[in-house]
């Protein structure tokens, strides 16, 4: 019985048998890391989406006439990858896309996970600096009650702090942390578009340019990082 799907090994493979009995070349063929980067670029360009299968790309006929397609065209360099891309919808049945459907160099994340993962950093920087602070307090205190002076440690120590204080605290240290984030999110967007129209945008077809997303969250992430202490004392220092 005829094989009706394969994964992306054994579909490279049938891309080049029917290659080779095309042009009659068996040295005619294509590697699967090839045949894989097609069509994860025609996934990311919205032309044709891979069924999937216990979270694996499975490959079938509909594909095999794609992956041919572009394998001919291909042949000798005779066509871009771009030119070949835009032509497909033109000549063959491509399969539209789910609509949860985010293909792997998606980069658009909700406003709420950007938020979830800036709190998580800024939580575990300021977990680190409270550890390195009590670490330098208990040694300094252990010094002092060595050499005798157990009224001086007691004269350090603040007075407890009552639970309507500690509340305000907390409260006060969220907002600080909202801030900060906002500020750095502010900057990074500000930052990235003063860069020049060249350094933002990447071609999208003969004539046209589009914003490079993951050169901007890539650009973005890398600024949060480089300004997060920064920004955190500033924002500290006005407390």
């Amino acid at each position: 019985m005829e094989k009706d799907w394969w994964q992306i090994t054994e579909f490279a493979e049938e891309i080049s048998k029917t290659l080779q009995q095309k042009f009659n070349d068996p040295k005619a063929g294509v590697h699967y890391n090839t045949v894989d980067k097609w069509f994860k670029a025609l996934e990311a360009k919205r032309i044709h989406y891979i069924h999937r299968a216990a979270g694996e790309k499975v490959y079938d006929k509909q594909d095999l006439y794609i992956g041919c397609f572009i394998a001919e065209a291909r042949r000798d360099n005779r066509y871009r990858l771009d030119v070949i891309y835009e032509n497909i919808p033109k000549n063959l049945e491509v399969r539209p896309f789910p609509e949860e459907f985010k293909d792997e160099t998606s980069v658009s994340l909700d406003e709420s996970l950007i938020q979830r993962r800036i709190m998580e950093g800024l939580n575990k920087y300021l977990a680190q600096e409270f550890s390195v602070y009590e670490e330098k307090m208990q040694l300094q205190i252990s010094k002092m009650v060595s050499e005798g002076v157990r009224n001086s440690v007691e004269q350090l120590l603040p007075a407890p702090i009552s639970k309507e204080e500690e509340r305000a605290k907390r409260m006060d240290d969220t907002i600080t942390r909202m801030r900060v984030e906002m500020k750095l999110e502010d900057l990074a967007i500000h930052a990235w578009e003063k860069l020049p129209e060249s350094e933002r945008t990447k071609k999208a077809g003969l004539f046209r340019r589009e914003e490079d997303l993951i050169k901007r969250d890539k650009f973005i992430r890398s600024f949060k990082k480089d300004n997060l202490n920064r920004v955190l004392e500033e924002a500290y220092s006005l407390e």
